[in-house]
């Protein structure tokens, strides 16, 4: 049998009772996997990453000044100002409501039609909005999710309370109601939104019947039509499930390149299993980020491959340096290195499409310590002022 080689402890908490216990974080079979033990429930183990070497990788990218964990985090994480992760939000997420016109067997809000009803009125979430711009540095954007966000009449008012305060305005859709009616495309645009964020699971109709109860392709493929009628900027956002719709990876990475004047990116989302997922789905159909990078790497031929994806914490000392010279300041973006991979790719119209990452341009890693060491320069010249 194999040994475990230990890389780090942390904290979890027991599935079963939610208790915080310790864990750790270690190597095994050429996995990274977490393991832990609540004194009454017993030990327990999974994987965390299936792929240690890319995990690896994304370690390098770690934010040095991370500070060592303490007694907040993860049981107050996020609500009594964890000094693990103290940071300023970059896109503040606002549910408008607990109410779906769909019932999806893997929704991690649990969303429908519930008895106990959450709708915050419109004063309240200017409240919130307001709120949110009074910050030292406040978020650049907002994003109105739920629930399903249209099915409130007064959505429309909503966005454009957020757009009069100057938030750039993304909108968390299934994009049901919005397919079907044009004029409240149009008037969500008038209102000020930017960008929809799209429930988008496939290319074929298969997926959508499995994780969402109903055929849902055409819809999708019109909301991309009427969003590129009113120039309406499009994030697609596939919620990921093995076995389901892994197998589409490539083709929705092409369909996104096909239509790259309007849809801007693509976000990839492994299920988590949290409200309805965890009394549907077996977890052995998890995908986690070093088996989508896999993924990517054989469905779009090479073109995009696996030592391509970088952590999003890649982009902290870019952001740095840019800092320097703004006026206004950015929000410092300072994710864990372990929470997903991403990558800038260019895409060419000649002939079919191909993809070159951003990386390939430059020597990246050099370009990063070079970064690294003007982050330090800057520094320095300001102390010495």
């Amino acid at each position: 049998m194999t040994t475990s080689k230990i890389l780090r402890e942390t904290f979890s908490v027991c599935p079963v009772c939610l208790k915080k216990i310790k864990a750790q974080i270690a190597e095994k079979d050429e996995k990274v996997v977490i393991l832990k033990e609540c004194s009454e429930h017993g030990s327990f183990n999974d994987t965390y990453w299936a792929r240690a070497d890319i995990y690896h990788k994304a370690e390098e990218y770690k934010k040095p000044s991370l500070m060592p964990f303490q007694d907040s985090c993860p049981s107050e994480c996020g609500i009594n100002n964890c000094p693990n992760h103290i940071s300023t939000t970059v896109m503040a997420v606002i549910d408008v409501t607990n109410e779906c016109d769909l019932r999806c067997p893997i929704c991690f809000a649990n969303a429908s039609k519930p008895s106990d009803l959450y709708r915050p009125s419109t004063d309240t979430i200017h409240r919130m909005l307001k709120f949110l711009k009074k910050q030292e540095l406040p978020p650049l954007a907002v994003m109105f999710a739920g629930g399903e966000p249209t099915v409130r009449e007064d959505i429309v008012e909503i966005v454009r309370i957020a757009h009069d305060l100057k938030f750039m305005i993304l909108l968390a859709t299934n994009g049901v109601r919005m397919s079907q009616d044009q004029e409240l495309v149009k008037n969500l645009k008038k209102a000020g939104l930017n960008i929809v964020y799209l429930q988008f699971d496939g290319v074929t109709d298969a997926p959508y019947e499995k994780l969402r109860n109903a055929k849902l392709l055409s819809q999708k493929m019109r909301l991309v039509e009427l969003c590129r009628e009113y120039d309406i900027e499009i994030i697609l956002v596939p919620t990921l499930q093995g076995g389901i719709n892994d197998n589409e990876v490539g083709d929705m990475i092409k369909f996104a390149a096909e239509n790259v004047d309007i849809i801007r990116g693509i976000v990839f989302q492994p299920m988590s299993f949290t409200g309805r997922t965890a009394e549907y789905v077996s977890r052995q159909s998890r995908i986690d980020n070093s088996m989508l990078a896999q993924k990517i790497e054989e469905q779009t031929n090479g073109m995009i491959k696996e030592e391509d994806m970088f952590p999003v914490s890649v982009m902290v000392p870019p952001l740095k340096v840019m800092n320097s010279f703004l006026s206004k300041i950015w929000p410092p973006f300072t994710p864990t290195p372990y929470c997903g991979l991403w990558n800038w790719i260019l895409v060419s119209k000649q002939g079919n499409h191909r993809f070159t990452p951003i990386n390939r341009f430059l020597n990246f890693e050099a370009f990063m310590s070079d970064l690294k060491n003007l982050n330090v320069l800057i520094k320095k010249r300001k102390i010495g002022k």
